[in-house]
């Protein structure tokens, strides 16, 4: 079953410009690559080497500060024994002007919302506990991009500019931020997933292989 959120490859890369990518963080030439289309906002490859697969990301919108981030967030929560892949090379490297990433391919693969059962939501809240005690003495903080002021800027916007059914939608959604906003006041700031889309979650049967982004 193809996953609702799956999209596309968004850009285009030859096994010679991975090639090109690979030596840059001093990793041998690949023998073969495939674009994955999955998610909703980067473009991924899987990139087969003689003795290993990585994951290739090619980061669309990111900023540099942004992976900076993530690198360290990822060493940190590696360093805690969390299920998340590790980075193939932490040097910088760019294609077309844009950031590129490589991991470790880890084995696995979402299920879809309406086949996740009692026990995987179980499993998955468990990791939750696990990701936010590895990640209670993580010092870097930054600004949650989908805080509830943004949400509502991008639920306004909806409304002025969308299909009416969705208009519907945003004011609904809208309405339920701004009534829920003020029980976060006070809170003290921490680490979040943020993005825990079912194809962030990665599963071998029934067990959590890896928790991605």
């Amino acid at each position: 079953m193809r996953s609702f959120f799956s999209l596309a490859v968004y850009t285009k890369l030859s096994l010679d410009e991975a090639a090109q990518i690979l030596a840059e963080l001093g990793l041998p030439r690949p023998r073969s690559l495939e674009g994955i289309a999955a998610g909703y906002r980067h473009t991924n490859y899987r990139v087969a080497l003689d003795d290993r697969t990585l994951f290739l990301r090619i980061n669309e919108g990111t900023s540099p500060e942004d992976l900076a981030y993530e690198r360290n967030l990822v060493g940190h929560l590696l360093s805690a024994g969390f299920p998340t892949p590790p980075f193939a090379s932490m040097r910088p490297v760019t294609f077309c002007g844009k950031p590129v990433s490589v991991f470790a391919f880890v084995q696995g693969a979402p299920i879809e919302p309406c086949a996740l059962t009692t026990a995987n939501v179980a499993e998955i809240g468990r990791h939750l506990a696990r990701f936010h005690v590895a990640t209670r003495d993580f010092q870097e903080l930054r600004r949650n991009p989908f805080s509830p002021d943004r949400v509502v800027e991008m639920c306004d916007r909806i409304k002025r500019e969308a299909r009416r059914d969705l208009q519907r939608i945003a004011r609904r959604l809208r309405d339920e931020i701004l009534r829920c906003a003020n029980s976060f006041e006070g809170l003290a700031p921490a680490t979040i997933h943020g993005d825990l889309f079912h194809d962030n979650i990665l599963w071998d049967e029934n067990t959590i292989s890896a928790i991605l982004d």
